[in-house]
């Protein structure tokens, strides 16, 4: 058994865990139940690694890359907004 660094995907924490097993990709930490559950070392929103720097780093750069699309999808509204407000009727159509 060992400890690592666990993030809440639901919240802005990180938590310090015991795995009884480890794979190149996952980890088995045992649940209040007494299940073993698997967990991915890596997903779209959670870490499992050894230290609290390296999990930080990786909310980091989840926020970082999410910050980024967004600002994407706000450049792309403003442009078609502008576009939008810069139109004018035809002429000659009532």
């Amino acid at each position: 058994m060992k400890t690592m660094w666990k993030n809440e995907w639901s919240a802005v924490a990180i938590k310090l865990v015991t795995v009884e097993k480890e794979t190149d990709k996952c980890v088995y930490i045992r649940a209040p139940n007494g299940r073993l559950d698997r967990f991915f070392k890596t997903t779209e929103d959670v870490a499992i690694r050894d230290t609290w720097e390296e999990v930080r780093q990786f909310l980091l750069d989840v926020q970082q890359k999410k910050i980024g699309e967004l600002n994407r999808r706000i450049k792309y509204h403003q442009d078609r907004y502008g576009n939008i407000k810069g139109m004018k009727k035809p002429k000659g159509v009532e």
